[in-house]
């Protein structure tokens, strides 16, 4: 809300609460008639409870209630200035966030009110007034406790929406995030069916054209054509780096002003540290619907058959796949394999390679050799490859172990039959030389490539089996981390609801008692007997007819016409009976000069 708004609402609130003064100046259907400096001391005191009514919402209600307690002292008047008593009321709870001090204002005020005001109406009458007691304490609970009670349940509400629209908005955001996370996913997806399999068959392309750039059986410009041929798919990889670049990192250029937004709002995302963290959580996520075998792909006799096609010096020892090995570790060692003949053919072009496959009871050795190549290698790595193979061996309790061996590069995959039933386990981050990894990879002891055909005995490890903890959703932690503090909201509205309602009710059953009381006092105490009556005669000695009169009078002015008052004179009003609830005959007693000037008996 603008300033000026906030002012313009203000100055409105003070001519609304205002009025009841300003009429009560100009006319007496409320009350007694004002005096207008009377009515200007009012205005003023409302002027400054709005004025201190939004930065300090309880002085505001204790100026307020000090006019109303002023109001009924000097004049015995609780109707003028009980609207400002009251909306000050309501406006302190709703805007106070703490319900101690407002409690122990009222309370405060009722105290002094209770004390003050009979006392100045006692001074100022000379006679002590039960009902200005009453109106005292009833008016403070009536028109400051209930109204502050009201607005403090609003204020209770008011606090429980805007939990609710900050956990929906959070929730919001977090879905946001999930669907980000799943367009990244679908992206790395991508990203990664494009490495394995149109990389791997660029290699082996590049492989065969490569051959020919060398058979000395072609003529010249047929070796020259081969060259640029290889030089072409060449850039066609590299271009593929870049394209599974882009895929993986979730930014590049030309993809649109959406993209781009979420590149502004992303900047964080250009710290290459947490490029490969972000890509390693994607990795993660992404393996486990990778890990079963689809029944077209090629097996691993069938990649190594076509790269030997290719013109790879490629040969393969130990057994075949194994019928029983489960589908998730079956599509790992495949996908070994894949990486490691794509990476041999572009690091080693024309080395002989070597391909090993074993397996044991429980577990899937597999592994990749390469000699050192007389070639220099022209092929380009983005870097991703070993690092997500790394992280599926890992998410399935295997190790993978890459290196310089011999002069050239070995590939080595442990893979067991069966996942931990809590996941893999958590190692320190290693990898090879430029890839980050979570998984610990060793340069692994020289094993000759063209020696020892027979199966490698794998390594027996313990199985772990710690305790599986269930998985929350985000959206789920989320509601579990703001529900006690809803609860909480959702109480607390509740208990200022019923207090607001017990109070109002006690405070009803407190006044009808008091009013049924105060009737029957009032009655008791201000009957004048008939036979005292008929003794007094106009022109009798005020204080010799004071001696018969009973200790307080019944009204001070009846609401039903009555003959004239003497000029000058004042009167006083007392019952004909102690009956409190029928119907009222009074006796009107009329004094001026010291002396009583006239009797009058007044029928209902």
């Amino acid at each position: 809300m603008g300033r000026k708004a906030a002012y313009l609402k203000d100055v409105l609130l003070w001519a609304v609460l205002g009025l009841p003064a300003l009429w009560a100046g100009l006319t007496r259907i409320l009350a007694d008639r004002y005096t207008w400096p009377e009515v200007i001391a009012g205005l003023a005191a409302i002027g400054v409870a709005v004025a201190f009514a939004r930065p300090r919402p309880l002085r505001a209600m204790l100026v307020t209630a000090a006019l109303w307690a002023g109001s009924v002292a000097v004049r015995g008047d609780p109707t003028v200035f009980f609207p400002a008593l009251a909306v000050m009321s309501y406006l302190a709870g709703v805007r106070m966030p703490r319900a101690r001090p407002a409690l122990l204002g009222l309370s405060g005020a009722a105290a002094l009110a209770a004390v003050v005001v009979p006392l100045v109406r006692w001074l100022l009458a000379a006679q002590w007034d039960l009902g200005a007691w009453f109106f005292a304490v009833t008016g403070i609970a009536l028109f400051g406790l209930v109204p502050w009670l009201a607005g403090h349940a609003r204020h209770q509400s008011l606090a429980l929406t805007r939990a609710g629209w900050e956990r929906a908005g959070r929730l919001e955001r977090e879905h946001r995030m999930l669907a980000e996370q799943a367009r990244l996913r679908e992206r790395a997806a991508i990203a990664r069916e494009m490495h394995d399999l149109l990389g791997h068959d660029l290699s082996l392309v590049a492989l065969r054209i490569g051959a020919l750039e060398v058979d000395a059986g072609l003529p010249e410009s047929r070796r020259r054509a081969a060259g640029e041929a290889r030089e072409a798919v060449t850039a066609a990889a590299e271009r593929l780096r870049d394209i599974v670049a882009v895929l993986r990192d979730g930014d590049g250029p030309g993809l649109g002003p959406e993209r781009e937004n979420t590149a502004r709002e992303n900047t964080a995302r250009e710290n290459t540290a947490r490029e490969d963290a972000e890509h390693e959580n994607t990795v993660r996520e992404n393996t486990a619907h990778e890990d079963t075998a689809d029944p077209s792909e090629e097996s691993v006799g069938e990649l190594v058959r076509r790269a030997a096609a290719a013109g790879m010096p490629v040969t393969l020892h130990g057994t075949q796949e194994d019928a029983r090995i489960p589908a998730p570790a079956l599509a790992t060692v495949r996908r070994v394999v894949r990486e490691g003949l794509t990476n041999a053919a572009k690091h080693a072009p024309g080395a002989p390679v070597t391909v090993r496959l074993a397996h044991a009871p429980g577990e899937t050795v597999v592994g990749v050799a390469n000699a050192a190549s007389r070639l220099q290698g022209r092929g380009v790595t983005g870097g991703h490859g070993l690092r997500a193979l790394a992280e599926r061996v890992r998410r399935q309790g295997g190790s993978l172990e890459s290196g310089p061996a011999d002069g050239g590069f070995a590939l080595t995959v442990r893979l067991p039959h069966t996942v931990p039933p809590n996941g893999p386990p958590n190692g320190p981050p290693n990898g090879p030389p430029g890839i980050p990894s979570p998984v610990p990879l060793r340069v692994p002891p020289s094993v000759p490539p063209r020696t020892a055909s027979r199966p490698v005995e794998p390594e027996r490890k313990p199985e772990r089996k710690p305790e599986r903890k269930p998985e929350r959703k985000p959206d789920l932690e989320l509601e579990l981390e703001l529900e006690p503090a809803l609860a909480l909201a959702r109480r607390r509205v509740r208990r200022t609801r019923l207090a607001a309602a017990l109070v109002c009710l006690a405070a009803a059953a407190g006044v009808a008692a008091f009013v049924l009381g105060f009737t029957v006092y009032e009655a008791a105490t201000s009957v004048l007997p008939p036979a005292e009556f008929a003794k007094l005669r106009a022109g009798q000695a005020e204080a010799e007819v004071a001696a018969v009169l009973p200790a307080r009078t019944r009204i001070d002015d009846p609401s039903w016409p009555e003959p004239p008052i003497p000029p000058g004179a004042r009167c006083r009003y007392y019952s004909t009976s102690p009956e409190p609830f029928g119907d009222l005959t009074l006796y009107r007693l009329c004094f001026a000069g010291g002396r009583l000037v006239a009797k009058t008996f007044l029928p209902s």
